[in-house]
């Protein structure tokens, strides 16, 4: 599928199963070499983020945001409304990346986490286009 990304850019994405309940979405370019996963884990109402990442080529282009946005849209859909994450304090970019997306850093004992209460009616309210099929879908 495709989705329209905030930037105006259209990016082809799929989710994928990994093992257990952990998932990925994962984008791609028009020729389906990798430009970006982020990976995770909904248990209950509550989800994890394991990775996220944009291929050093890829960066500053949108591909980060637009797989938050779907994430968070994923999460909203399945009435998950915690987000958490483990964080490297020594990664400035994601650092940035978090705090413009409203995620909160806290420090548990030596390790640092990243939490993110969502407002999934806010979520659910908001535009998502996906295109599938030469279709739009929108929600």
């Amino acid at each position: 599928m495709k989705i329209l990304g905030k930037n105006n850019k259209t990016f082809n994405f799929y989710l994928e199963r990994l093992k257990d309940s952990v998932c990925q979405f994962v984008i791609v370019n028009d020729h389906g070499e990798l430009m970006g996963e982020l990976t995770f884990r909904i248990k209950d109402s509550k989800a994890w983020i394991y990775s996220i990442a944009a291929i050093p080529e890829y960066q500053h282009m949108g591909v980060g945001q637009t797989l938050i946005d779907l994430f968070e849209c994923h999460c909203a859909e399945h009435c998950c409304d915690v987000v958490e994450g483990r964080y490297i304090p020594s990664n400035d970019h994601a650092y940035s990346f978090y705090q413009k997306n409203n995620y909160k850093v806290y420090k548990d004992g030596y390790d640092q986490f990243i939490y993110k209460k969502l407002n999934i009616k806010q979520i659910l309210n908001s535009k998502h286009v996906f295109v599938k099929e030469d279709s739009l879908l929108e929600f």
